[in-house]
């Protein structure tokens, strides 16, 4: 139920809307792409979703849990953007009707495996470092091997594992109190 528009024990005439139901289980999603950017979407193969302060994004692939319903080609006069409509799978109920998100489209090959925030990975002479939380507040130095790096995140090819936290924010401080006396394990969780 998203809406209630009567009290109960009300009196209500014929047609009046008394409720407003809906099935939040599949959602459609609508991604302003500028107009920029339009030589390079020609097809989207998928897109991400994030909210703002967000950074675990909901991923949507085209053929598995979404589906491409148009892709408008005019541009929007005020707005400068054409609009791409999408039907994703919302079983995660993560998703809510009228949010506003962050939307990156795929336009060409997938590539599986890890991302991180770009600002987790620290460049300590050449190498690229991200700290991991080890547990509660201690945190080990880990070089990684990236990859490609698209927009906010960078992928990881070598020296992560899946559902290992590494710090987003603050990398470069937990960098600092490392190398200072006290050593690790002794800073905040970020």
């Amino acid at each position: 139920v998203l809406a209630v528009n009567v009290a109960q024990g009300a009196a209500v005439n014929e047609g009046q809307l008394l409720l407003h139901i809906a099935d939040l289980s599949r959602l459609r999603i609508d991604a302003h792409v500028p107009e920029n950017m339009l030589g390079r979407v020609v097809q989207p193969t998928g897109l991400f979703l994030l909210q703002d302060g967000d950074t675990t994004p909901l991923l949507f692939e085209i053929g598995k849990n979404a589906r491409l319903e148009a892709f408008s080609g005019m541009v929007d006069p005020d707005s400068r953007t054409a609009a791409a409509m999408f039907d994703v799978d919302n079983a995660s109920q993560r998703l809510r009707a009228g949010m506003n998100l962050r939307a990156y489209l795929y336009t060409g090959k997938q590539l599986q495996g890890l991302v991180v925030p770009a600002s987790a990975v620290i460049d300590e002479n050449g190498q690229s470092v991200v700290y991991v939380q080890q547990d509660g507040e201690a945190f080990v130095r880990r070089v990684v091997e990236t990859g490609i790096r698209d927009g906010d995140w960078i992928a990881i090819r070598g020296g992560l594992q899946a559902q290992e936290r590494v710090v987003s924010k603050g990398a470069y401080q937990v960098r600092l109190a490392a190398s200072a006396p006290a050593a690790l394990g002794h800073g905040h969780a970020h």
